[in-house]
């Protein structure tokens, strides 16, 4: 029997004391002149799970057969679909085509790859003491524009790097730089070890209330937390800054969040030199960065939710969305090849020291019962050694108090953001 829906047919089949009807035609005016008239059989209905009609065998039925044309046949019951077995052909369909494409990725990533900065020169007249690693990223930087991420592991150097592409850049000021508040003066300390001293003052900003007064030089280093960063960020848009260092970038993980826009303000302008940086691998938890990719990129990534669900595993629970996941992180590994360098301590340990001391000064605010103690010990000249000894001791206990909170963020902070393991211990 030919295919109903590709031919003009009419068929009627008797079984006992019903008939049944089925019909095809291209005409849509004579397919409806059809419909009236089997409709019009008492007692009729429409069988939808095999397309066709059904109907008492009498007088009503027979009128209809010779009216419309009806001829003796087979009825062709339409097979149901089975909605299951489709979907299961198409998720087979999509498996394989994921696996094909992500095929050629890991094709691509195993296949010998020579960064695009590479023949990039760099004048290491200034750079006296840089490992070889560290002058690469300035050839990173260089063919970014200045715009681009440095994820190289803990204890590898990277405030030293973003030094010495101030060093490199000395007539692009002010800068700025935003970390955590533990390591803030840090920063002091490693633009002594690694900038000239000649080169820009550094000046630490602390406290929500920005200054009333404009900088008599541009020729500074503002150093900011990320905490106060929202309250500062007109005041030093207003200074127009050259470029921005992002120390722990995942910091502005949360897009909503005040400390977020902040950052996305001050980097917006393309002709700010922007380098942001974390030891933490992106594809570790990728939706902590997906604003400092915008920022780099924002054609790429361009849309918050398409991240999530392509490569943050997005998927429902009772509680909401949740994006904490990774997926697809062998495709977005090729993605960030242009956008950021990363070593890791096993790639560069030929270049590094056996150790490496590094002191980090902690700001601390002496309260009201440590300067007691001060001025009480500074009134004890000539008082017995017994008493004095006691009043030190006191000082002591209460010189703890005081740094202790200082130690905890500083601690808290390297928890959150590394996975390194932490000894911590004391010495008095």
């Amino acid at each position: 029997m030919a295919d109903p829906y590709n031919t003009n047919m009419r068929v009627y089949q008797r079984v006992g004391r019903i008939v049944r009807f089925q019909w095809f035609t291209k005409d849509r005016d004579e397919w409806g002149r059809i419909l009236d008239s089997v409709r019009a059989i008492p007692n009729r209905k429409f069988i939808a799970e095999g397309k066709y009609w059904e109907a008492p065998w009498d007088q009503h039925a027979c009128q209809v057969i010779q009216d419309a044309g009806f001829t003796p046949g087979e009825i062709k019951e339409a097979k149901g679909r089975n909605l299951e077995a489709e979907a299961q052909a198409r998720a087979e369909v999509q498996k394989e085509k994921h696996e094909r494409k992500h095929s050629a990725i890991r094709a691509l990533l195993a296949a010998p790859w020579t960064p695009p900065w590479e023949g990039v020169e760099i004048d290491t007249t200034n750079l006296p003491g840089r490992r070889s690693y560290q002058i690469d990223s300035m050839r990173f930087l260089k063919h970014r524009n200045g715009r681009g991420l440095i994820g190289d592991d803990m204890g590898t150097g990277k405030s030293c790097q973003a030094l010495s592409w101030l060093e490199l850049n000395p007539t692009m000021r002010p800068a700025v730089i935003v970390s955590t508040a533990s390591t803030k003066y840090q920063w002091l300390a490693q633009q002594r070890l690694w900038m000239s001293r000649d080169s820009s003052r550094m000046e630490i900003l602390t406290g929500q209330t920005p200054h009333k007064w404009k900088p008599l030089t541009e020729n500074c280093i503002y150093v900011i937390n990320w905490e106060i960063l929202a309250h500062w960020v007109d005041w030093l848009d207003k200074l127009d800054p050259k470029i921005i260092v992002g120390d722990e970038i995942q910091a502005i993980g949360n897009t909503t969040a005040k400390r977020t826009r902040a950052f996305v303000k001050l980097t917006k302008p393309l002709h700010r030199h922007v380098i942001p940086m974390s030891g933490t691998p992106i594809t570790t938890r990728p939706v902590q960065f997906f604003p400092i990719l915008n920022i780099l990129d924002p054609r790429e990534f361009s849309n918050f939710n398409t991240y999530k669900n392509r490569y943050c595993a997005q998927h429902k629970t009772p509680f909401g969305m949740d994006a904490t996941g990774a997926s697809n992180v062998e495709e977005l590994h090729l993605k960030l090849r242009s956008l950021m360098i990363r070593r890791t301590k096993k790639d560069v340990m030929a270049e590094l020291p056996e150790k490496v001391r590094t002191p980090v000064l902690l700001p601390i605010v002496k309260d009201s019962e440590y300067e007691a103690l001060e001025d009480k010990i500074l009134s004890l000249q000539g008082a017995p050694i017994k008493e004095l000894k006691e009043k030190i001791a006191e000082l002591t206990r209460s010189a703890f108090s005081i740094k202790r909170r200082a130690v905890l963020d500083w601690i808290e902070d390297f928890l959150g953001d590394s996975d390194e393991k932490l000894l911590v211990f004391a010495w008095h």
